[in-house]
C-alpha cells in the first residue's frame, strides 16, 4: 500500500499543515506494518525551492516522518499551473502504485490550489474524493485491502457551514483526501525519527516531458506577487489579526496593521471588507475564503457570521472585541471585549509594548 503526500512547503522548511499530514500518515503506516501490511510513505514536491534542496537536506527533512520515497521536478514551480500539476501528481501516483495496481490514499492539505485541482486529479487516476476533512483513518481499523485491493477509509468532514459534522466511509483503490490545515497537532519532536532515515529520490523531469505524457502551456507564470508586502502566510500564522466591518477607513486599516505588527500576526478579513476593496480578497477567511488554526484568532470589528465563523474553527484561542455585546462573535470566543475598537486597540497595542519591553 501507498501513502502519499502533496507536500507544501513555507520558506526554508515543511510547512506545518504538510508537518501534520505526514505525522498523521507515519502512524497509520506503522499501524499497516504492524499489521503485516507493506506499506510505503511518499511525498510528492513540486515547489521550486524545495527542488533546489540537495539529497541530504531532502533526507533530513522527511526522513524524520518516516518518508520512503520523494518524487520531485527540477522543471519549475508547477505548483502554479493547474494542469500541469495534475499530470505530474497523476503520474508519480500512477509509477508508485504500478499503474494504479497498489492501493493507495493520497492526503493533500485543503487550500484554494488543492481546491482546484482536485476533480481533476481524481479524474486522471480513477479515485474517489473525501476533500475538507478534519480527521480520517482506516474505517472500524480495518487495515487489510479487500480481495480487489480496495481499502476502507472513514473520515469526518464539517458541512453545513460548520454547523454539524458528517462521517463519510470510502471503499475504493484509490483514494484522495485533502485535510484541514490545524486537523491533528504538529508531531512532538520525540515521536520523530531520531536518526532521519535514508530517503529515496524519484527525478519525474525526463517522464514528464516525454512525447506520451507531455505538459504543454501556452501561457507560463513567471512571478507570483503576494497581496501585501510583509506577507505572513495565514495558514502558518500562530496569530491572526482578523478586520471586520468595524474597521471602515484607512486609520482603522492603520490600527490593524500596528497591532498585527506587535504581535507578528498575519492580518485576515471578513467578506465585507475583501468585497468594499478594503483588504485583498487574498486574506478573506470563511467559508468561501481561507480555513485557519492560528494559536491566536483576535476578531476585531467581526459581528461572527456563520459563513466566517466556520473558517476559525480550528482556532486554539479566540478573542473578540466588538462594541456590540449580542454579536454572535462572543457565542464561540474565548475571550471577549466589549467596546470601540478605535479606542481598544490603542490601549492593546500600549499594553503590548509594555509586556514585550520587560
Amino acid at each position: 500500500m501507498i501513502l502519499s503526500h502533496l507536500l507544501t512547503i513555507h520558506k526554508d522548511g515543511i510547512n506545518r499543515a504538510s508537518a501534520e499530514i505526514l505525522a498523521r500518515c507515519r502512524e497509520l503506516k506503522n499501524h499497516l506494518l504492524k499489521n503485516s501490511i507493506n506499506t510505503e510513505l511518499h511525498a510528492i514536491i513540486c515547489n521550486s525551492n524545495v527542488s533546489l534542496w540537495n539529497s541530504s537536506k531532502l533526507s533530513n527533512e522527511l526522513g524524520i516522518y518516516g518518508v520512503d520515497k520523494i518524487w520531485i521536478t527540477k522543471k519549475g514551480n508547477i505548483c502554479d499551473q493547474n494542469k500541469a500539476l495534475i499530470k505530474y501528481i497523476a503520474s508519480a501516483q500512477k509509477e508508485a502504485t504500478k499503474k494504479y495496481n497498489i492501493p493507495s490514499l493520497l492526503v493533500m492539505e485543503s487550500n484554494e490550489l488543492v481546491k482546484d485541482i482536485l476533480g481533476g486529479l481524481a479524474i486522471h487516476i480513477n479515485a474517489s474524493v473525501i476533500s475538507d476533512v478534519i480527521k480520517f483513518g482506516f474505517s472500524d481499523n480495518n487495515f487489510t485491502p479487500r480481495k480487489d485491493k480496495s481499502l476502507h477509509i472513514r473520515a469526518t468532514r464539517p458541512v453545513m457551514t460548520s454547523k454539524a459534522l458528517a462521517d463519510v466511509k470510502v471503499i475504493d483503490k484509490q483514494i484522495i483526501i485533502s485535510l484541514r490545515p490545524g486537523s491533528y497537532n504538529l508531531p512532538d519532536v520525540n515521536d520523530l525519527e531520531t536518526v532521519p532515515k535514508k530517503v529515496e529520490i524519484e527525478y519525474m523531469n525526463d517522464r514528464l516531458h516525454s512525447p506520451n505524457n507531455k505538459i504543454s502551456l501556452k501561457n507560463q507564470i513567471k512571478q507570483v506577487i503576494n497581496a501585501t508586502e510583509d506577507f505572513i502566510d495565514l495558514n502558518e500564522a500562530r496569530i491572526i489579526v482578523a478586520a471586520g466591518r468595524g474597521i471602515k477607513d484607512q486609520n482603522g486599516k492603520t490600527l490593524i496593521a500596528n497591532l498585527a505588527e506587535v504581535l507578528n500576526a498575519g492580518i485576515a478579513a471578513s467578506r465585507a471588507l475583501t468585497q468594499s476593496g478594503i483588504y485583498d480578497s487574498s486574506v478573506l477567511v470563511g467559508q468561501s475564503g481561507k480555513v485557519v488554526s492560528p494559536q491566536l484568532y483576535l476578531a476585531v470589528g467581526i459581528s461572527g457570521s456563520v459563513q466566517h465563523i466556520s473558517g476559525i474553527l480550528n482556532s486554539k484561542m479566540i478573542i473578540a472585541i466588538n462594541k456590540d455585546k449580542n454579536a454572535p462573535i462572543f457565542d464561540i470566543a474565548d475571550y471577549g471585549i466589549v467596546g470601540d475598537l478605535n479606542k481598544v486597540i490603542p490601549i492593546l497595542i500600549d499594553e503590548i509594548k509594555k509586556i514585550k519591553s520587560k
